[in-house]
């Protein structure tokens, strides 16, 4: 009988952190979202933010000018590494 085998790489994920410059605005302000990885492939991340009012980015620190009170919520941050292993953080 033959035999035959395969070898396997597991990667670690990488680790997302979400943060935003102020938490609490007030309309009309500015509102400054940053996302930060660490692990994972070590270089070559992806950023994908959402969050409320169907709102979505591939910047890793999108601004919100002229924030409106339909932003109020919680913003996620999904980072993805070259192996397409992801993470997510809130904000």
């Amino acid at each position: 009988s033959e035999n035959s085998s395969v070898t396997v790489t597991v990667h670690a994920k990488p680790t997302a952190n979400a943060s935003a410059l102020q938490a609490s605005l007030c309309t009309g302000e500015s509102l400054q979202l940053n996302g930060t990885a660490n692990g994972g492939s070590g270089s070559g991340y992806n950023f994908t933010w959402t969050g409320p009012n169907a709102y979505a980015t591939s910047l890793q620190n999108p601004v919100l000018s002229n924030i409106q009170q339909i932003y109020s919520g919680v913003f996620q941050l999904v980072v993805t590494d070259l192996f397409g292993c992801q993470s997510a953080a809130s904000s």
